[in-house]
C-alpha cells in the first residue's frame, strides 16, 4: 500500500527462513469472484515479523542452504586474511639481521691461506685458531636468529594454505549456487564476475608460484666441509634469506591482499540485491 492509500498488491509467501519464497501478486490481477472478504484482525493482534526481508529486500541466494554457508567461508577467509597481514609485516623485518649476520660470516673468511683446510682441522694449523675465534661467535648468532625466524614462518604458510583451499572451496560453491539460476542480468553478471576472479587469481597463484620457486629453490643445500666452501656456503645462504626476504616482504603480502580482495568481491556477489527484478511499484516499499 502506498503513503496515500492505494492497495499495489500483497505478498505472499513463508513466515519463516527456509520456506517457500516470497512473491508479489499485482492488484490488477485480483478477480473479485476468487476473493474471499474476512474480518479485520481484532484488538492487538500483530503479524509475526517476515525475516526473510528483516532487513529490506533479502537476497534469495544469501537465504538458501548453500548461500548461509557461502557467507560463513566467506568471513572466515576475510577474518584469516585480516589476522595474517601483520604477522606476514612483522616477519619482513625479522629477515635484515639473519641477512647481514651471513654475510659478516663470508667476509670473515681469508681463503687465500686457509681456503683448503678442513673445518674439522683449523685449530691445528697456523692462523686457524684466530679464524674460529671471528666465526664461532657469528655462528652462536646467527643459528638461533634463523631457526626462530624458520619457526614463525610455519604458521603463516598454513595460514597461506588455508586461505587458497577458501578460496577454491568458495568458488566451487558459487559454482553450485549459480548452476541452476534462471539467466537474469543481475544472475548473469555474477557468474561473470565469478569466473573472472577465479581467473585472476589463477594467474596471480601461478606467477607467485614461479617467482617464489626461482627465489629460492635454485639454491644447493649443503654441509661445508673446508674454510673455502663455507664461505661460498655463507652467500648461498645470503642468496636464501634474501629471496625468502622477498617472498615474505612483498609476494605474500601481496597475495593476501589479492585473496582479501576476492573475499569482497564473493560477499559482495553473495550479498547483492535483486530489485532490478522486482516491479518498478514495489522497489521503494519496506
Amino acid at each position: 500500500m502506498t503513503a496515500n492509500g492505494i492497495v499495489l498488491g500483497l505478498v505472499s509467501g513463508s513466515l519463516n527462513p527456509g520456506g517457500s519464497i516470497a512473491w508479489a501478486i499485482g492488484i490488477e490481477n485480483a478477480d473479485v469472484k476468487h476473493l474471499q472478504v474476512i474480518s479485520a484482525p481484532q484488538g492487538d493482534f500483530r503479524w509475526p515479523p517476515l525475516s526473510l526481508m528483516k532487513g529490506g529486500w533479502e537476497n534469495l541466494r544469501r537465504q538458501s542452504g548453500i548461500g548461509a554457508g557461502l557467507a560463513d567461508k566467506i568471513q572466515g577467509l576475510l577474518s584469516e586474511a585480516e589476522d595474517t597481514q601483520p604477522q606476514v609485516s612483522e616477519l619482513c623485518g625479522r629477515f635484515a639481521p639473519v641477512i647481514d649476520l651471513y654475510s659478516q660470516l663470508g667476509s670473515t673468511i681469508d681463503t687465500t691461506k686457509l681456503g683448503s683446510v678442513k673445518l674439522t682441522n683449523l685449530e691445528a694449523v697456523e692462523g686457524g685458531q684466530a679464524l674460529l675465534n671471528r666465526l664461532v661467535p657469528v655462528l652462536n648468532k646467527v643459528n638461533p636468529l634463523a631457526q626462530e625466524v624458520q619457526q614463525k614462518t610455519t604458521p603463516i604458510n598454513a595460514a597461506i594454505t588455508e586461505m587458497n583451499q577458501r578460496l577454491s572451496s568458495i568458488a566451487n560453491s558459487f559454482s553450485e549456487l549459480t548452476r541452476d539460476l534462471p539467466s537474469t542480468p543481475t544472475n548473469t553478471a555474477m557468474k561473470q564476475s565469478v569466473v573472472l576472479q577465479v581467473s585472476k587469481l589463477t594467474q596471480q597463484s601461478q606467477v607467485n608460484s614461479n617467482e617464489i620457486a626461482s627465489l629460492i629453490n635454485d639454491h644447493p643445500i649443503y654441509t661445508p666441509t673446508t674454510v673455502s666452501e663455507l664461505q661460498s656456503w655463507s652467500q648461498d645462504k645470503v642468496n636464501v634469506w634474501r629471496g625468502a626476504q622477498q617472498v615474505y616482504c612483498r609476494i605474500f603480502p601481496a597475495q593476501i591482499a589479492l585473496m582479501r580482495e576476492s573475499g569482497l568481491v564473493y560477499r559482495q556477489l553473495l550479498g547483492a540485491d535483486l530489485r532490478d527484478t522486482m516491479p518498478e511499484a514495489l522497489k521503494g516499499l519496506k
